[in-house]
């Protein structure tokens, strides 16, 4: 099985974020990573639709629209680790980092 990374930036709906900025999840193709941001990370795709998020600044998170993922968790190209506000999700759903 061939792991690799997705990337779910945080958009500023409503004024406010909530929870970590920036999620990355590890799983073997975008939409596993999908469920598994929204299972463990408490990402969600569906915001506005469900009134949670406010319809002028659009959803709080996006699905991953079949990226291929990366090599090593990263936030806009660099270490993932070396980022602030950054919650790891593994593929076995363990977490770190984040707040």
């Amino acid at each position: 099985m061939d792991l690799k990374w997705w990337h779910y930036s945080q958009n500023n709906s409503g004024g406010n974020l909530y929870g970590p900025k920036h999620v990355v999840v590890q799983a073997v193709n975008g939409s596993m990573a999908d469920a598994t941001a929204e299972n463990f990370a408490g990402v969600y795709f569906d915001g506005v639709a469900t009134g949670q998020d406010c319809e002028c600044c659009g959803d709080r998170w996006s699905p991953s629209w079949g990226a291929e993922g990366t090599e090593e968790p990263q936030v806009y190209g660099d270490a993932a680790t070396a980022c602030d506000d950054v919650l790891l999700v593994y593929a076995d759903g363990r977490t770190e980092g984040g707040k």
